[in-house]
């Protein structure tokens, strides 16, 4: 996974991390991990 800047911006909107799926993106003949990360819509107000 390369972007971790990526990651601490939407951390810093107010998302989570959930987990990584492995091997799941195909790209330029690879399978790719994926980082997930989500907010539920009851915390989006609650960013600080």
């Amino acid at each position: 996974m390369g972007n971790c800047r990526s990651g601490k911006v939407m951390e810093k909107c107010g998302m989570q991390y959930e987990g990584i799926m492995r091997g799941s993106m195909y790209i330029k003949n690879r399978y790719r991990d994926v980082a997930v990360y989500a907010i539920l819509r009851e915390d989006r107000n609650q960013t600080p």
